[in-house]
């Protein structure tokens, strides 16, 4: 992949361990009917935006936003579909340039704010957030 290119991206995935794969999709009843021809399956459905959720952010500003996700375990992985329902947000630009597909994959590092701070000294910005759920 080409953050391999990239030495901060690199050095900071070496010890990150994947364990969700997400997609930007559409319509999530579309996205869960056609995971689950594919064996993945049952899914869980949640709502977040406000009032669930405490504080948002977008672009680097407080911006609220609602998502419709749908998670279901497959093998060491958690798959999650994810359907924008009110913006702006990150998946509402990625549907607009891409169209349905992988949208990230999530990993778990042992301290999220040393490596948030390590990837903003790299020159990367935070694009979203979410925090009180």
């Amino acid at each position: 992949p080409s953050w391999r290119r990239w030495p901060i991206i690199r050095d900071l995935l070496a010890g990150w361990r994947d364990e969700e794969t997400a997609t930007a999709a559409a319509a999530l009843v579309r996205g869960e009917d056609v995971m689950e021809r594919f064996g993945i399956g049952p899914w869980r459905v949640y709502t977040y935006g406000p009032p669930l959720v405490k504080q948002m952010t977008y672009r680097g500003r407080a911006q609220d936003y609602t998502m419709r996700i749908a998670l279901c375990p497959h093998g060491p992985l958690v798959m999650e579909l994810i359907q924008s329902l009110a913006g702006p947000n990150i998946y509402d630009e990625f549907l607009a340039a891409h169209g349905e597909g992988l949208h990230h994959v999530r990993t778990v590092v042992d301290d999220f704010a040393s490596a948030l701070t390590r990837l903003e000294g790299g020159g990367y910005a935070c694009i979203q957030s979410v925090v009180g759920m």
